[in-house]
């Protein structure tokens, strides 16, 4: 199965079984579960739920993940031209060099 095939099959089993949700309601899902991945990076089913809700937020969003991959294309292309730190923040977090900072 490709991700396009799994986002049509997310996106009908959310639109039979939770109608009405909303995209807020989505992203606060996957907010929680990722929080639970964090704890549990080693179990391969939290992986698997946060794919599955990001693709049903993509699902209520109205895009598709082909559009999700060129997208991201870009965006490596563009975080290949910046400046990154040597070191993580306090969090562990590498973010780019703002230029002009």
């Amino acid at each position: 199965m490709d991700i396009e095939e799994l986002q049509d099959k997310v996106g009908k089993f959310n639109d039979l079984n939770f109608p009405g949700q909303t995209l807020e309601g989505v992203l606060a899902h996957l907010h929680d579960e990722t929080a639970e991945l964090k704890d549990s990076h080693i179990d391969l089913m939290e992986w698997a739920d946060v794919l599955i809700l990001f693709l049903a937020a993509v699902h209520r969003s109205g895009m598709r993940p082909g559009m999700i991959v060129s997208l991201a294309e870009i965006k490596m292309i563009i975080n290949a031209n910046r400046k990154w730190p040597s070191k993580p923040d306090e969090r562990g977090v590498f973010h780019h060099v703002e230029l002009g900072a």
